[in-house]
């Protein structure tokens, strides 16, 4: 079995072993059975959360577009759906094949129906998404696409930007606050905090306000940085093997989870 296959066939295993648990510690105790934590500006966060494979998937805008495939990731992404202009409603479109037709130069996977499957099995995702939903959808909206690709996630870890776009302002602070609800409801969704860091940067920044004036600044400084930082830790196939004393097609590997590190610069 390919090295990469047998991160999927792991991946898949411990999902269904996440869903199982969840479901029995509702039952059991009535609350969720994983520490709450969210990404602040000036704190470090401890959470337990972990990748079941080392793969990061991205979702996302221009943003996303602007900082590249890698997305300061190096090994561990294997692309992204991101094109500019692009919100969370013509991300599900595409990922769902209800919108089939999309232009070559938007496909940076070998094809549409690749990129569908690395949403069902990238060990993580990285979702950059409502710089244009908050001038384009309505707050139910967007709520209700936030809560699609939670969903989507069968409780992988989800790392989501938080949305920076100073021309429109309250718009943006509501739709970053669904991010929070659905953060404090959904223990694997993990925020990385943009909307902090291009305060604080600027320079970062194109006059508009929301594109980054330089791929070293905007991205290698910025994006970059936290998204590698908060990346989830995870355990090679060996080890999963070793915990749960399963071969590659065996028993579902241990939940035991690393801490994963999760701080703002």
């Amino acid at each position: 079995m390919r090295e990469r296959d047998r991160w999927k066939a792991a991946g898949w295993r411990a999902r269904q072993g996440i869903t199982v648990l969840s479901v029995v510690c509702s039952v059991i105790v009535g609350v969720t059975c994983w520490p709450l934590s969210t990404v602040s500006a000036t704190s470090t966060v401890e959470r337990a959360v972990e990748a079941a494979d080392p793969y990061v998937f991205g979702i996302g805008d221009s943003l996303m577009e602007q900082c590249r495939e890698g997305m300061g990731l190096g090994e561990r992404s294997v692309g992204y759906a991101a094109w500019p202009g692009a919100t969370s409603t013509d991300l599900i479109g595409r990922l769902t094949g209800a919108e089939p037709t999309w232009p070559d130069w938007t496909v940076t996977e070998g094809s549409l129906h690749e990129e569908r499957a690395w949403l069902e099995e990238a060990g993580s995702l990285l979702i950059s998404l409502g710089t244009n939903d908050v001038k384009e959808l309505t707050l139910d909206e967007w709520r209700a696409n936030v809560a699609w690709f939670m969903n989507e996630a069968h409780g992988r870890p989800v790392l989501w930007f938080t949305i920076h776009n100073p021309v429109f302002p309250e718009a943006t602070e509501r739709f970053n606050d669904e991010l929070r609800v659905a953060a404090a409801s959904s223990p694997n969704l993990i925020l990385l905090d943009w909307a902090g860091w291009a305060e604080r940067h600027p320079g970062a920044l194109l006059p508009d306000g929301v594109h980054l004036a330089t791929f070293e600044h905007g991205c290698q400084r910025g994006r970059h940085l936290l998204a590698e930082e908060a990346v989830p830790a995870y355990r090679t196939v060996d080890e999963h093997r070793s915990e749960s004393g399963a071969s590659d097609d065996g028993d579902p590997p241990s939940d035991r989870a690393r801490h994963a590190t999760v701080r703002d610069r």
